[in-house]
């Protein structure tokens, strides 16, 4: 789920903003460091980074 606009951290809405729910597959699938959380935030904090300059991800 993504609400584009929407700042979580303020609750206010900007177009500069986005907010993203992501739902994973369950615990015992995800067996890989890669699957879990930390490595889920890198591969996207790298992807974003390398894709849009100016995004900030925060978990």
């Amino acid at each position: 789920m993504t609400m584009a606009g929407y700042n979580g951290l303020t609750q206010s809405y900007s177009s500069a903003s986005a907010f993203m729910i992501v739902i994973l597959s369950p615990w015992e699938e995800r067996t890989s460091r890669a699957t879990m959380l930390f490595g889920i935030l890198q591969i996207l904090s790298k992807r974003f980074a390398a894709e849009i300059p100016e995004a900030a991800v925060m978990p």
